[in-house]
């Protein structure tokens, strides 16, 4: 016999359809399971992401508001604030440190996100940790000021000028004379000079157009009056040995670390600006004893 009968061929190509057909079937049965296992973890590990992203905004909060809150109610604080901002994890560790700078406070938050399609690799859960550190600066809550010297060509007069709170005008605290020739350097009120309860405080110099070297301005025209705080004239204002850069608007106490001593140098724009060609030097120092509210920022 030559050659099969038709309906063999047939009966041959139903059987290897049929064959194939299994084959393919269980090879995709094969792959199906670590490709659905894969597409678990994807989708667990988002969750855990999500869960250390909820925990991370709440462990900044906690810190934040224990940095600002009485020391006595840091800790519970803390906890609270964490509590109100999710339902994820929980507080492990709190720590409060305060300096003569600030208060910083660190906590640390930790929890487990459940998974199911992860047991078949022998895992339980993703742990997930988070850490948070916020620092308060201290606030001045007392300053004083001392006048040293002055020099220079052109005889001038500084007075320290303050703003209480509440009020809309500006007090004169203390106001130094000086004079050229002949020389003479005279302060209203020696010692140091106690700021007491204020709300600003700058330096403003009036340089008498009457000085040699001024004749040009005797009849106008020259503006001869300055001030620490006015932006425009910054660069003439010297802190321990360091030039204030242009365009910055100063507060020469807020300049004042807590607790120390500062001396500040001004030139009134006749020379070149340096420590050594300052026309009137001063010293600066304050006392903090309140966390600033308003300057909290994390540091992590």
């Amino acid at each position: 016999m030559c050659c099969q009968k038709p309906w063999r061929i047939a009966s041959l190509f139903s059987r290897f359809s049929r064959s194939r057909s299994g084959s393919i079937a269980v090879i995709f049965a094969l792959v199906l399971v670590p490709i659905l296992a894969l597409i678990g973890l994807a989708v667990e590990f988002t969750l855990a992401w999500t869960m250390k992203s909820d925990m991370q905004i709440a462990a900044d909060s906690a810190a934040i508001a224990a940095t600002v809150a009485d020391v006595s109610l840091s800790e519970s604080a803390a906890s609270r604030i964490y509590q109100q901002n999710t339902k994820e994890g929980a507080l492990v560790s709190y720590n409060r440190a305060e300096s003569g700078d600030g208060v910083t406070v660190t906590v640390t938050a930790s929890g487990t996100s459940p998974v199911f399609f992860s047991k078949v690799i022998g895992t339980d859960g993703f742990d997930v940790s988070v850490k948070s550190t916020a620092f308060a600066p201290k606030k001045l809550s007392s300053a004083r000021f001392f006048p040293i010297s002055a020099n220079g060509w052109y005889n001038k007069v500084v007075r320290l000028m303050v703003r209480r709170k509440g009020e809309t005008t500006d007090e004169e605290l203390v106001q130094i004379r000086y004079n050229y020739q002949p020389a003479a350097f005279e302060v209203s009120n020696s010692g140091w000079i106690d700021l007491g309860d204020y709300e600003s405080a700058y330096l403003q110099m009036d340089v008498d157009p009457n000085s040699k070297g001024l004749e040009s301005c005797r009849n106008g025209g020259c503006d001869l009056t300055y001030r620490t705080d006015d932006p425009e004239w910054s660069n003439r204002l010297i802190v321990d040995h360091v030039q204030v850069p242009d365009n910055t608007k100063v507060d020469i106490f807020d300049l004042v670390p807590c607790g120390t001593t500062s001396e500040h140098a001004w030139e009134d724009g006749g020379s070149t600006v340096s420590y050594a060609n300052a026309d009137f030097f001063y010293k600066v120092t304050g006392q903090c004893n309140q966390v600033s509210k308003d300057n909290v920022r994390l540091v992590n």
